[in-house]
């Protein structure tokens, strides 16, 4: 039933005006929003999702307000898409408010508040003044709207404020919240947090297909081609549509030629959204995100932490919230149960070597930067491949606070003072000691695994003088170093060299030593 206002009684075309727009008006409400040229995986995760929250209903959490959180171009908008689609029948009124992020950023929350009360069938186009203004007059409108049920999408919220303007707490009311920030979520005091993660290798192939063959299965002869930009795209649907596209109806050797270029740089469409993540932090997450993508990808998490405290940084929180945003992830090991494992998106771990090119302080990580170094006796395990040289000189990384030179020379011969950290993993001849390229100044963490010096350093100058933990293990040595060249600072001494019997100087002159 419609009720229709009538200037004058007797005015027929105005009816039949306003009855085409009643019609349309209710049509519009079961007309379902476009959600994927290919939806595929869908009924899955809508499977997994509900299953999720009936769990949550069990242990007692109230479940109508959820939030989908994961990394950019993991479907969460599609997948958001299908639950508005599929349960919009059972409300009352139902509002999708699409990129809630861009609309702050132009400072148009006011029209999003509009937007809502308008499409909810609650109130017309009316305008506010301020985001207070708009949101008080929301909240009043929804909880006096004689207990109708209303099902709202905020989609792709980056802030709390967002959440301020727009998030009317009622117990009627299904609200999905969809976000790369599970920060954000658990700060609202939303307690059911979905975390969509990429597709299985089976549903990644059958969407790269789709993009690039127009159907589920590689076509004769590009059956390997298909599987390796499947291997590279790491299970994100934004990526496998993307290269789908890009490759659909073109020869072998242009597939090959982008898979060799898409490992060097990635397209600007995968590139823009990813960036918008790490575009987001702060000064310091940003370097810790940038090392973990050049020097800490599948390592322990408790070697990169170190370094990070050595460099004054606070490492555990800024960490904390990377993993919330989903630019890291952290892999417990279950043989260690209590360090984890370090591990990003090959994406994400492109972009955030991109960056280093970027940032200072600079970071030498590529072999190439290794090929300029006067590595002398060093140079040949220094410089074969990327993996190669960190295998040989295991996370050569010079510290969080610099790279290996501190600055933006690029003359490696310029010698940086400013190293706080090293290890060393040597295998192969003896040498006569730590190359004296090596800065260690001001080195505070030196560890050497596996190697054989006539002695670590030559002179006493050469010494490092603000040493505070020194770690030797399966390590040959003729002589050990003279503890009294650091009688202030030396914290911490752990020696495994076998059965070598070394007389070893200087102990009782460690102020700062704290016996284990």
């Amino acid at each position: 039933h419609y009720r229709i206002r009538m200037q004058q009684e007797n005015d027929h075309e105005e009816l039949c005006k306003s009855i085409v727009r009643a019609v349309q008006k209710e049509v519009q409400k079961t007309k379902p929003l476009h959600i994927a040229e290919h939806p595929i995986r869908l009924n899955k995760v809508v499977g997994e999702l509900e299953k999720y929250c009936k769990q949550k209903e069990r242990e007692g959490e109230n479940v109508n307000i959820i939030g989908i959180f994961g990394m950019g171009g993991v479907g969460k908008t599609t997948l958001a898409l299908e639950l508005f689609n599929s349960k919009r029948s059972q409300f009352s009124g139902a509002c999708f408010l699409y990129d809630v992020r861009e609309a702050y950023a132009r400072n148009d929350l006011p029209s999003l508040q509009s937007k809502l009360l308008q499409d909810l069938g609650i109130e017309g186009n009316v305008k506010f003044q301020s985001i207070n203004a708009g949101f008080s007059h929301l909240k009043h409108r929804l909880h006096n709207a004689d207990f109708r049920r209303f099902l709202i999408i905020l989609d792709d919220v980056d802030n709390t404020k967002q959440l301020d303007a727009l998030l009317v707490r009622d117990t009627l009311n299904l609200v999905i919240v969809t976000t790369r920030d599970e920060g954000l979520l658990i700060s609202a005091g939303i307690n059911v947090r979905y975390n969509l993660r990429g597709m299985d290798r089976h549903d990644s192939r059958e969407l790269f297909c789709q993009h690039a063959f127009t159907q589920p299965h590689p076509v004769t002869g590009y059956q390997d081609l298909s599987d390796a930009f499947v291997k590279v795209s790491r299970g994100l649907p934004l990526s496998l549509q993307v290269f789908g596209r890009h490759v659909f109806g073109r020869s072998k050797d242009y597939w090959q030629l982008e898979l060799e270029k898409i490992s060097r740089v990635l397209p600007g469409d995968v590139l823009q959204s990813l960036k918008i993540s790490f575009d987001s932090l702060d000064c310091e997450e940003k370097q810790i995100f940038v090392d973990v993508a050049c020097f800490f990808n599948y390592k322990y998490k408790s070697d990169a932490i170190e370094i990070w405290k050595i460099s004054g940084w606070g490492a555990e929180h800024a960490l904390q919230r990377l993993k919330e945003k989903c630019l890291v992830e952290e892999i417990i090991v279950r043989f260690d149960g209590l360090n984890g494992i370090l591990r990003m998106h090959d994406h994400l771990r492109d972009i955030g070597r991109q960056m280093a090119e970027e940032l200072t302080p600079r970071r030498v990580w590529r072999p190439n930067y290794l090929q300029s170094l006067e590595a002398k006796g060093f140079q040949k395990t220094l410089v074969e491949t990327n993996a190669r040289c960190f295998h040989s000189m295991q996370d050569r990384f010079m510290n969080g606070q610099i790279t290996f030179f501190l600055g933006n020379s690029d003359d490696c011969s310029e010698a940086a003072t400013t190293l706080l950290w090293l290890k060393l993993t040597l295998n192969g001849d003896e040498q006569t000691c730590i190359p004296s390229w090596i800065p260690l100044q001001n080195l505070h963490s030196l560890k050497i695994f596996s190697g054989r010096f006539k002695r670590l350093w030559m002179t006493n100058v050469q010494a490092p003088s603000q040493l505070k933990e020194l770690l030797i293990s399966n390590t040959f040595l003729e002589e050990f170093p003279n503890l009294s060249a650091f009688p202030n600072q030396l914290e911490r001494v752990q020696l495994d060299i076998g059965e070598l019997q070394l007389p070893i100087h200087g102990w009782s002159l460690l102020k700062s030593f704290k016996p284990a």
